[in-house]
């Protein structure tokens, strides 16, 4: 499965629509096709170290850690007691 993907359904959905100049914007189609990395022509690009390896991976799975922690504190019932607004005098 794609990274960004979280079901095959979405895959499948993804793979369905259409692409092109006729069916998305301009503005939308170059953003699509624009490429994830930019050299000059002839630049040597530099392979990837395993220390940038790994703290790739270490910055995905806190990212994650956050989505879930952001996700289960989203989805907690409020325990039945509704917030109430403090009213300040203003003196």
């Amino acid at each position: 499965m794609p990274f960004p993907f979280a079901s095959i359904q979405d895959f499948e959905k993804h793979l369905k629509a259409p692409i092109g100049r006729t069916w998305m914007p301009e503005t939308a189609m170059k953003n699509y096709i624009a490429p994830k990395v930019v050299t000059r022509l002839g630049g040597v690009i530099k392979p990837i170290t395993e220390e940038i390896l790994t703290a790739i991976k270490e910055d995905q799975k806190q990212k994650a850690r956050e989505n879930s922690k952001r996700e289960l504190a989203a989805s907690a019932p409020h325990r039945g007691k509704k917030r109430r607004k403090m009213k300040h005098a203003i003196k």
